[in-house]
């Protein structure tokens, strides 16, 4: 059979047989006529978005059900309208969940002795199903004599289910003088400036009461009954505006989530939360929600530790202990925190990877020879050689030079180099033949300028570690937080290796500030943590983050709220407004284009264009002239050679070749003989 209303579940904590015998046998008298009252209110209350699968009613009874308890019960069955289906369910059979998959959304308690609250109370605890932000109706089945223990009994009720995290509470209870009318009261917890730390304005919000009335048709007397409303413009029970409620936050600061300043007390008070993307959205969700922020900062040696269930040290014991509405700082969920806490709908996408130090810069004097590649300079080299024959075979047929090879070769170089040379051509071929030069070392200037400049502004980097395959196979120490071990528990090669090999880091900041002294250290750390570090290291100079095929895990920021907070589904509403509408990303944008203004600040930092060259960057030019000096000391040092040689008057016939060949005047002491 198919009900399109709400589901009720029937929570006995008796025996069945008694119930469902009475039900039926049950003699109806006065009680029995305000059944219909409380179907039809739990109908009002009641909201299902769904059928069969959808919100549960639990309904619990005790064991010997008063005549009302049992005629309400009868008539959520009878209904014709089905809008209320039935669920029998004895308490003291484990909970199926294969039947009833969803949180409740409704709970209807039916108390006839307060005593049974608490019972009833801990029984519902107990199910899966449990939720404390579903709609509760508490029906009081007995008349009270005595007003003030009826006062009693219903502040004690708002105050143990607010304990609960249940807001959402209509009680129903039955007048003294009037058997035929119930009234139904309720709890505002935001109302008249008030705040839902305690129960303060309890409010009627409805009665229902039966009439007699004349069937046109047959002329009998026939009773109805009628629901009358009261102070409807209080509703609704959590409004838009909270006015300047508190909400205590509790905050790892973690950049850039969290951004904070630290007074040289170096404890936990002296935080001051500042900005970040995480503060700026709750900001902008709570001004418009009009509730008072105030942050409390969680050390971040506690918030690297293994996560546990502990409720004075973990991570989680200020929501834990009541202390803390929620939590930021670039967290995400885990198996600990689903049972313990409620997370929002996650707004930013983050992922844990290895961060090594940059690769360092390439040996800079090889600067003036990396514009062209080998082949290149081979065939330029080959070119002045035999540009340079050319010029030596025009001149010796010329004769007006008697200069050698080497002069030849300075002239093809000084012209291709764009630089001053002397000689004046007199053939008209030889003419045309520089001009043809002269092009060529016009095109070979420029362009060796133009990629010097390139080269000299960009620097170059030896191969960077980029994934765990080359970091292992260099020995490197692996660092990472104490709460990472879980991402490590894999049954893959490289998870075991890392399992078994890293170290634990109980400060991440400083194991990443390592990594720029020691260049054997890798880093397990959040990546955008680590593109917005506030030890101001840059990534294009300091560090190198794997890219992201190379993660430990990818996952999605969230707040985690206390569990089952009443807030949560609008503070939610704002997030996916935000997100929706790009504000985080633009918060994202300005923070980084913030940075990059107090990099460039100082003048050639990361992000500049300005490049200062220093003395490293052109050192391969005084390189090169320090090898042509030697060369020509080297050369001195022979000649010298020579003429010791020479002047020992040995091998005289070996002189003259010798002056013939590399001289083009004869020496001074040849002229005396």
């Amino acid at each position: 059979m198919k009900y399109d209303g709400i589901i009720a579940i029937l929570f006995i904590s008796g025996f069945i047989s008694p119930i469902t015998g009475g039900i039926k046998s049950v003699n109806y008298d006065i009680d029995s006529l305000m059944a219909p009252c409380v179907l039809r209110l739990c109908e009002k209350y009641f909201k299902s978005e769904r059928t069969l699968t959808g919100s549960l009613v639990i309904i619990n009874l005790v064991s010997n059900p008063s005549v009302v308890q049992a005629r309400i019960l009868q008539s959520f069955n009878e209904d014709k309208g089905h809008n209320i289906a039935v669920m029998v369910k004895d308490s003291k059979k484990p909970h199926r969940s294969s039947r009833v998959q969803e949180k409740a959304q409704n709970y209807f308690m039916l108390l006839q002795h307060f005593d049974e609250f608490e019972a009833t109370l801990n029984q519902l605890k107990a199910l899966p199903t449990w939720n404390p932000l579903a709609q509760f109706v508490v029906q009081f089945t007995i008349s009270f004599e005595d007003e003030k223990l009826q006062a009693e009994w219903i502040e004690r009720l708002f105050t143990e289910l607010l304990s609960n995290d249940a807001l959402k509470v209509n009680a129903m209870y039955q007048f003294k003088n009037d058997t035929e009318r119930i009234g139904v009261i309720t709890w505002f917890p935001y109302h008249n400036l008030s705040c839902p730390a305690t129960v303060e304005i309890i409010r009627k919000i409805e009665e229902c009461y039966v009439v007699s009335l004349i069937n046109e048709t047959t002329g009998q007397q026939e009773k109805d009954y009628k629901i009358e409303s009261f102070n409807q413009d209080l509703y609704p029970l959590i409004p838009k505006k909270l006015h300047r409620c508190k909400m205590q936050v509790s905050a790892v600061v973690w950049e850039p989530f969290v951004v904070a300043t630290e007074e040289d007390h170096g404890y936990d008070d002296d935080v001051v939360i500042e900005k970040g993307l995480e503060v700026l959205m709750l900001k902008t969700i709570t001004d418009g929600m009009d509730l008072n922020l105030t942050f409390q900062a969680i050390n971040k040696d506690r918030a690297t530790r293994t996560i546990t269930e502990n409720n004075k040290t973990g991570l989680y014991s200020s929501i834990l202990r009541r202390r803390a509405d929620l939590m930021i700082g670039g967290l995400f969920e885990n198996q600990i925190s689903r049972n313990l806490l409620s997370s929002s709908i996650p707004y930013y996408q983050d992922d844990i990877t290895w961060c090594v130090s940059k690769a360092g810069l390439q040996p800079k004097w090889l600067n003036v020879f990396i514009i062209f590649n080998y082949k290149t300079w081979i065939a330029l080299i080959l070119t002045l050689f035999i540009t340079s024959a050319v010029l030596f075979i025009f001149v010796r047929i010329e004769g007006n030079y008697r200069e050698n090879y080497a002069w030849a070769f300075l002239i093809m170089f000084s012209v291709s180099t764009g630089q001053y040379a002397h000689y004046q051509p007199i053939r008209f071929g030889l003419k045309i033949f520089f001009v043809g030069f002269f092009f060529f070392g016009l095109h070979i200037s420029t362009a060796y300028h133009s990629y010097l400049i390139n080269v000299l502004t960009n620097p170059r980097y030896l191969t960077q570690i980029d994934s765990l395959t080359d970091a292992m196979k260099t020995n490197m120490t692996f660092k990472a937080a104490e709460n990472a071990k879980e991402f490590f528990q894999k049954n893959d090669s490289t998870s075991q290796y890392l399992l078994k090999n890293y170290v634990i880091c109980k400060k991440l900041d400083d194991c990443f500030m390592d990594i720029v002294k020691d260049k054997s250290k890798a880093v397990a750390i959040s990546r955008s943590h680590a593109l917005n570090n506030p030890l101001q290291l840059k990534d294009s100079i300091d560090f190198s983050c794997f890219p992201v095929q190379e993660n430990v895990v990818i996952y999605s920021v969230v707040m985690l709220f206390r569990k089952f907070h009443h807030l949560l589904p609008m503070i939610n509403e704002k997030i996916r407004t935000i997100a929706e509408s790009g504000l985080l990303s633009k918060w994202e944008m300005d923070s980084v284009k913030t940075s990059n203004e107090q990099d460039t600040s100082s003048g050639g930092g990361h992000g500049s264009i300005q490049i200062k060259l220093a003395l490293e960057h052109v050192e391969g030019a005084f390189i090169l002239e320090m090898i042509g000096l030697l060369l020509s000391l080297a050369v001195f040092v022979c000649e010298y050679y020579v003429h010791w040689f020479v002047k020992s008057n040995k091998l005289v016939e070996v002189k003259k070749i010798i002056e013939e060949k590399l001289c083009n005047t004869k020496w001074k002491f040849y002229k005396n003989k």
